[in-house]
């Protein structure tokens, strides 16, 4: 569900644009946006890499079994859009432990040449003899001339390697040092035959462009590290959701975004079918157009989307909300409350939200769009409350555009197609 941008002609956003639902729904389509996304501003150069912050990771290893004082976790950053890219893996000092709570980055070169796959890597440690759960190295990587690797990673091997291309190195002279490695974690109690201290790579404070990316170094011995890590200078990296690579006469910018918040889910109640609602968040300026209806009690949705408007006009805080449905008897944990935002004349809701309670939501949770930038859609079935004694049924729908049954962004004749 990578965001598609086309920079030659208008758009017409089709099920990629979110999950975003309604409920108890007539009969008909909805309306999806049809236009989105505008180009830097006369004078203005794109920076040559933008970045987005990820709170999604996938184990890659950790020391369960080998008997070290101290415990290690390595997570790495899932790039969930295409031209995104790690420079690293994450690593959080404790035995097991669950996903990272701080977020981590993902790059992508906006110049060719501003990032380069690493050319090979290099083994810091193995825990050959450490007794451990599961065979696991670290690794630096090893930069093409003229590039910087600012992190290190695990692999859960001794023979095999990951691969190559899903981290980058970056062009030396967008990279910065900064003088605050900080002690992450070392193999001292283990029977290993080799030894190992990890560092993490963390801006000191003395320059505020250095940007955290989560990152950290790795040397083969017990002792403190010797130099500075090296950070991306944000000087010259920019987050994309600062910049606008899209249609000069845009109306609106969209971002896709991994910063989500649970509104509420349908725990206890007894339905058949699981659900749980989520809230997309961006930087200030940029809103949700709906909640996330994800079609399950647990777990999350891998991303969702915010707008920002380019034209003063195009967005509308609602007038009001009407209440849909809440979950009074249903003997949930939590109550909740799905309501449609009601907006000024010539703006419409593309989505719904909830509430956990039955207050009204706040009128900033969500914004309305101008009508003009709409255009119709169909419905796909996503969850209902069958089997619970609420006073009000409720079923919920995705938003699919009514031209396509690929879930494509569909563009116009003599576009071209990139993604960002």
């Amino acid at each position: 569900m990578d965001i598609t941008f086309n920079i030659n002609c208008k758009l017409k956003f089709i099920e990629k644009i979110a999950n975003i639902w309604y409920l108890n729904l007539p009969r008909g389509g909805f309306d999806v946006l049809k236009s989105a996304f505008s180009l830097p501003t006369s004078g203005t150069t794109p920076p040559p890499i933008i970045y987005k912050r990820v709170s999604s990771f996938v184990w890659v290893w950790d020391d369960r079994g080998t008997g070290a004082t101290r415990g290690i976790t390595v997570w790495r950053p899932q790039a969930v859009q295409s031209g995104f890219y790690a420079l690293g893996d994450v690593g959080i000092p404790l035995t097991n432990s669950p996903a990272p709570e701080s977020s981590a980055i993902l790059f992508k070169a906006i110049e060719s040449d501003a990032l380069h796959p690493p050319v090979a890597f290099s083994e810091v440690w193995r825990d050959v003899d450490s007794g451990g759960q599961y065979d696991g190295r670290i690794l630096k990587m090893l930069p093409k001339s003229g590039y910087t690797c600012l992190g290190f990673v695990a692999v859960q091997s001794w023979t095999s390697d990951p691969e190559l291309d899903l981290f980058r190195c970056v062009k030396t002279n967008l990279s910065q040092r900064e003088l605050a490695p900080n002690f992450l974690w070392n193999d001292v109690g283990s029977e290993s035959a080799g030894a190992v201290s990890l560092f993490q790579n963390l801006p000191s404070g003395s320059d505020t462009f250095a940007l955290d990316a989560n990152t950290f170094s790795a040397i083969p011995k017990h002792s403190d590290i010797v130099g500075s890590p090296a950070l991306l200078n944000g000087r010259f990296v920019k987050n994309h959701q600062d910049i606008n690579l899209g249609l000069p006469e845009a109306a609106v910018n969209i971002y896709e975004t991994t910063d989500i918040s649970l509104i509420w889910n349908d725990k206890g109640t007894g339905a058949i079918l699981g659900l749980s609602v989520w809230r997309s968040k961006g930087k200030s300026t940029t809103y949700s157009l709906g909640d996330i209806a994800y079609p399950r009690t647990e777990g999350e949705p891998n991303r969702g989307f915010v707008v920002k408007a380019v034209n003063n006009d195009a967005l509308g805080v609602p007038v009001d909300f009407r209440e849909i449905y809440r979950t009074s008897g249903t003997g949930g944990v939590w109550d909740g409350s799905f309501h449609q935002p009601i907006c000024s004349a010539g703006y419409r809701a593309i989505g719904h939200v909830a509430v956990r309670g039955f207050s009204k939501p706040a009128a900033d949770s969500v914004r309305c769009i101008k009508d003009e930038y709409t255009t119709p859609g169909e419905w796909k079935f996503i969850w209902n409350d069958e089997k619970v004694a609420d006073t009000k049924d409720a079923q919920c729908m995705r938003q699919l555009h009514r031209t396509t049954k690929a879930k494509v962004y569909k563009p116009c004749r003599r576009c071209k197609v990139i993604q960002l």
